[in-house]
C-alpha cells in the first residue's frame, strides 16, 4: 500500500514538476503540498527527497525544497547534450534494431499522429496525452541501443528538456511543421540513414531549444528573482 501511494505520489508530482504546474524556482512547501496532493507530510517529504536526488528538484537544508530554476545557459546546455547523446544511441539502435524496433516506431508515430493536427491547433496547452505519445515515439527511435547507461542519460536529459517544453508552448512558431519533423526522422532511421536521421534529429531538438529561447519574458522573468 505504502509503495502504490509512493509511486502515485512520486508520478503526480514528477507530472507537475516537468509540466511546469509547480512555477520553476517556487519553494516547494510541505503543508502546501500536503494540501494539495491530500498524502501526509511524510510522504510529500518521502518523495521530495526522491525527486532531488534524480535532480528533478533541488533542496538545501533550512531552506527546503524547490522547483529548477530555468535559465538560457542550462536550455542550451540540456539541448547540446542531448543531441550527442542521443546521437550516439540512434546509431547504435540502427545498427541493431530488429523487426520489433521498427514496428514499436511505425505504431508510436502512428498514434502521434493521430492527435498531434488537433493539439497543435490548441496552441494554449499541450496535453498530457500528447506529451507521453511524444515521448513514446522519441524513447521507441533509441530503443535497440544496448547501453543502459546511455539511455538512461538521455531519459534524464528528455525529462529536462521537456520541462522547458512544456514552458514554450504559447511561444512555438506556427509556421514549424512538427509533424513533418517527426516522419522525416523516422524515414531516415527506418531506411538505416544514421548520418541523415541524426541531422533531422539534431534540428529537431535544435528548433524547439530556440523556440524557448525566444520567449525573452520567460528568462527576464527568471533572472529577475
Amino acid at each position: 500500500m505504502d509503495d502504490s501511494l509512493n509511486l502515485d505520489l512520486a508520478e503526480r508530482l514528477r507530472a507537475d514538476l516537468l509540466g511546469a504546474v509547480l512555477a520553476p524556482a517556487s519553494r516547494l512547501r510541505l503543508a502546501e503540498l500536503t494540501y494539495r496532493y491530500s498524502a501526509p507530510p511524510g510522504k510529500i517529504r518521502e518523495v521530495l527527497l526522491q525527486l532531488a536526488s534524480q535532480g528533478l528538484i533541488t533542496f538545501k537544508p533550512k531552506h527546503g525544497f524547490s522547483a529548477l530554476p530555468v535559465s538560457l545557459e542550462e536550455l542550451r546546455d540540456v539541448t547540446r547534450m542531448r543531441i550527442e547523446l542521443e546521437a550516439r544511441a540512434l546509431r547504435e539502435a540502427i545498427e541493431t534494431g530488429d523487426d520489433d524496433w521498427e514496428g514499436e516506431i511505425v505504431t508510436s508515430l502512428h498514434l502521434l499522429d493521430k492527435i498531434e493536427a488537433r493539439s497543435l491547433k490548441d496552441r494554449g496547452a499541450l496535453d498530457m496525452e500528447w506529451s507521453r505519445k511524444h515521448r513514446r515515439f522519441h524513447t521507441a527511435l533509441l530503443a535497440a541501443c544496448r547501453s543502459v547507461w546511455t539511455l538512461r542519460f538521455c531519459e534524464t536529459l528528455s525529462d529536462h528538456a521537456e520541462r522547458y517544453r512544456r514552458l514554450s508552448i504559447a511561444t512555438r512558431p506556427r509556421e514549424r511543421d512538427i509533424h513533418a519533423e517527426h516522419e522525416g526522422i523516422a524515414e531516415a532511421v527506418l531506411s538505416g540513414k544514421a548520418d541523415r536521421a541524426c541531422k533531422l534529429l539534431a534540428a529537431h531538438y535544435s528548433a524547439t531549444s530556440d523556440a524557448v529561447a525566444s520567449n525573452e519574458k520567460l528568462f527576464n522573468t527568471a533572472d529577475g528573482e
